[in-house]
């Protein structure tokens, strides 16, 4: 009984350790960047040899790289054109020089001791492109006498899958995932003015982006300019009409008054009736001439003036 319980107890612990060393470790890695992936395995013995496998998603596995005890090493160019893999610390580590995007799969390295016991580390690496610059699309709903409606759409022209976008304003912040992230705002006087933020990540790599509302929605700032501007307009609609009218009317009573303020002349021939008697009496001892007509000027002015 006690020997089935103790190989029980056996099995259980070598399940364990090979879950453990089974369960992959999750690594990420950015597009032309070189990373390393380094086992964890806490080796007692010296190594004897070290393999390398990749498993590309959803492809068959295939060894990339070898270490030996006799401290040689080389990575199979077949499946390495491009000389990117590089073995250290006795084939534990394994450096990749420009990831590129088929570098996702699984890592796995096999290493054998000198008691000949092995070890396995498995790696989950996925390959991140760089997020682009966010761009922000801006709507101007409308607007009423203290709220500005609008919506702003970030986006990128990227196919990358589950990107991540944050929106931050003041002490909020929004977060969604997919190609794009829409939201509704209402803003208020005190939101008008205030910087709008996006942002873009994955795993490796982010962006920001950030814009201000329209200037449509600076008319609510302080909560009644826009009330105050229809009233200035209607005030000035009524007020200069009758600022017109009231000029016209004084700069006639003004002119009449100038012209009945000055005075009226007019002018008469008058004979002096004394020099008509005495041209009579020359007239009955002189011959007779033409009498001479004199004229004398008199101003005259009506009564009340």
């Amino acid at each position: 009984m006690l020997k089935a319980v103790a190989e029980i107890w056996v099995i259980a612990l070598v399940l364990h350790v090979w879950g453990e060393q089974g369960t992959p470790l999750h690594l990420n890695g950015l597009l032309s960047q070189a990373i390393n992936l380094t086992s964890d395995l806490n080796v007692t013995q010296p190594v004897r040899d070290s393999f390398w496998y990749f498993t590309p998603s959803g492809r068959r596995k295939k060894r990339i790289c070898e270490f030996r005890n006799d401290k040689t090493h080389h990575c199979d160019k077949w499946n390495d054109p491009r000389e990117r893999f590089e073995l250290y610390n006795d084939g534990m580590t394994l450096e990749i020089k420009s990831v590129m995007l088929e570098d996702s799969g699984i890592f796995e390295l096999l290493v054998t001791l000198q008691d000949r016991t092995t070890e396995t580390s498995l790696f989950n690496f996925t390959v991140y492109e760089p997020v682009p610059s966010p761009k922000i699309n801006i709507t101007l709903e409308n607007v009423n006498a203290d709220r500005c409606n609008i919506t702003l759409y970030c986006f990128v022209m990227s196919s990358a899958p589950m990107l991540s976008f944050v929106w931050k304003y003041g002490n909020q912040e929004r977060e969604s995932y997919g190609n794009g992230f829409r939201i509704e705002l209402s803003l208020t006087p005190k939101d008008s003015s205030m910087e709008y933020h996006c942002l873009v990540r994955n795993p490796v790599s982010q962006n920001m982006a950030s814009v201000l509302p329209p200037q449509n929605c600076s008319i609510i700032h302080n909560g009644q300019s826009r009330n105050k501007y229809y009233i200035m307009l209607s005030l000035l609609i009524i007020v200069f009409p009758l600022a017109v009218w009231f000029v016209i009317v004084m700069n006639r009573t003004t002119k009449k008054g100038e012209v009945s303020a000055q005075t009226e002349r007019t002018y008469y021939e008058v004979e002096d009736l004394s020099s008509q008697k005495m041209s009579n009496v020359q007239q009955a001892k002189n011959p007779p001439e033409t009498a001479k007509a004199q004229t004398i000027y008199c101003v005259l002015q009506r009564d009340g003036e």
